[in-house]
């Protein structure tokens, strides 16, 4: 498969050969790749040469391919390209280093611990040879947005009852995804607890 497109004007190919691929000399993408048995297999007796630094033609079950060198026409002025290379040769060097090395200790997070001790202890092989791990889920969402505490979830409550009394208003429903943010109820309040990890914000309900 060529590169480029060949100038078929200089090969004297001879009338009544059946091409495999009578448009080789256009430069495309690969149909079909064979290995090297099937290859010698597909070889028939019958060749030609076309001339000297010319492709030859070779008989294939397939029909007649076509190989070997061929001239390039070449159009256009010449161009010349020139390089200036301005950067620091020890500076390229070390940079180089730096980005092979490997660093002997490696930094982990807290989070990184749990997540290595818990798939320590939970992961298994099965009868089948599969291995099982549990999936890891984070067990300290914040109880409350803006808070990374329950106690801090509290104190964020409380601010927002003091704000809202300021505005004679009085906050005695609540909507909560965890159950010690509910303020003692009286008994026509009812609670209403959210059992969902992606409820983060304590809400109001109205009647």
């Amino acid at each position: 498969m060529p590169n480029f497109k060949v100038n078929t004007n200089n090969l004297e190919i001879p009338k009544g050969l059946k091409l495999a691929d009578p448009y080789f000399y256009n430069p495309t993408t690969i149909d079909i790749l064979l290995r090297a048995e099937i290859f010698w297999e597909l070889l028939s007796v019958g060749r030609v040469r076309l001339g000297s630094h010319k492709p030859i033609l070779q008989k294939t079950k397939l029909g007649w391919v076509i190989g070997g060198p061929v001239e390039r026409a070449f159009n256009g002025e010449p161009t010349t390209s020139l390089v200036a290379s301005v950067s620091n040769l020890e500076l390229t060097i070390t940079r180089f280093w730096e980005l092979e090395s490997i660093t002997d200790k490696q930094e982990w997070s807290a989070e990184d611990h749990k997540c290595e001790q818990r798939f320590k202890a939970t992961h298994k092989r099965n009868s089948e040879g599969r291995f099982i791990i549990e999936l890891t889920f984070k067990s300290d969402v914040p109880a409350l947005a803006g808070s990374n505490t329950l106690i801090e979830a509290k104190v964020l409550r409380d601010q927002v009852i003091n704000i809202l009394e300021q505005g004679q208003f009085s906050l005695n429903k609540w909507a909560s995804n965890h159950v010690e943010l509910l303020p003692t109820k009286t008994s026509s309040q009812n609670e209403l607890i959210i059992l969902d990890s992606e409820t983060k914000t304590l809400g109001l309900i109205w009647d």
